[in-house]
């Protein structure tokens, strides 16, 4: 729960006495899947050196304790956080073996999932067209099994490649969809998240009240919430000049 409402610095000091408490009592199982959750609290604080190293003795647990989907996971997580130190090649080295693996053991959940990562790491080094298959390949999964968090992660994600392809009708249409499902299930992050795509997308589009009103939006939420992003969209709202009211209509339907 703490995770999922995006309370980093409590989730991890949650996870790390659960940890202690799993080696004390000697659970392997246990004690991997809360280095694993370590690990991405870690990342997501963008902490990627200190997560790489959690997510390669969550491997090592895994690895001792014959459970491969645990170790496909792990490469799936940790790809993001080698893209953190500017390490692209290894990220697509790791999230493509976390694919292969969950595909070899015919895991549908696990591969949807890993499609995800996959697509993210795909979308950031520019190869857009492999990244929205695999999108596309994982929200189909994902819709038909009523997993709602994962469409609206699914959907933003989307909508961020389609703004890197200058699509922006379509990252707005993906956007949208987002932040819909967001609202329907009470998740602040992922409001914010699609907030903030679907304001970079109408900014491509050069509705800038209407972009600039969802840029605010998400920067109070994620302010809120204490997440990191907040940063980052202070510097992009700073960098961007008020315009004068366009009256442009409404964000989003809802």
């Amino acid at each position: 729960m703490l995770f999922a409402d995006n309370r980093l610095k409590d989730a991890e000091q949650h996870f790390r006495i659960v940890h202690e408490l799993s080696r004390a009592r000697q659970e392997k199982i246990v004690t991997g899947e809360v280095l694993n959750a370590l690990a991405v609290v870690v990342g997501r604080q963008r902490r990627h050196t200190e997560a790489l190293s959690l997510f390669e003795a969550a491997t090592r647990w895994y690895r001792e304790n014959g459970v491969p989907a645990g170790e496909a996971l792990v490469l799936s997580y940790s790809a993001r956080d080698h893209l953190g130190l500017g390490r692209p090649e290894d990220a697509i080295a790791a999230a493509e073996k976390g694919l292969a693996i969950f595909t070899e053991i015919g895991s549908g959940a696990g591969t949807a999932r890993a499609r995800y990562h996959l697509g993210i790491v795909l979308s950031r080094v520019g190869r857009l067209t492999e990244a929205v298959h695999h999108h596309a390949e994982c929200l189909a999964f994902f819709r038909a099994s009523k997993q709602r968090v994962w469409e609206q992660r699914v959907c933003s994600r989307l909508a961020e490649t389609f703004i890197a392809a200058e699509r922006y009708p379509d990252a707005v249409r993906h956007a949208e969809q987002a932040l819909v499902v967001s609202r329907e299930i009470g998740h602040p992050y992922g409001e914010a998240l699609s907030l903030t795509v679907l304001g970079r997308a109408l900014r491509g589009l050069g509705s800038t009240t209407r972009s600039l009103d969802c840029l605010r939006q998400a920067f109070d939420i994620f302010s809120r919430l204490g997440a990191p992003e907040a940063g980052d969209l202070k510097v992009l709202l700073d960098s961007i000049a008020t315009p004068e009211p366009a009256g442009d209509g409404p964000v989003v339907e809802s």
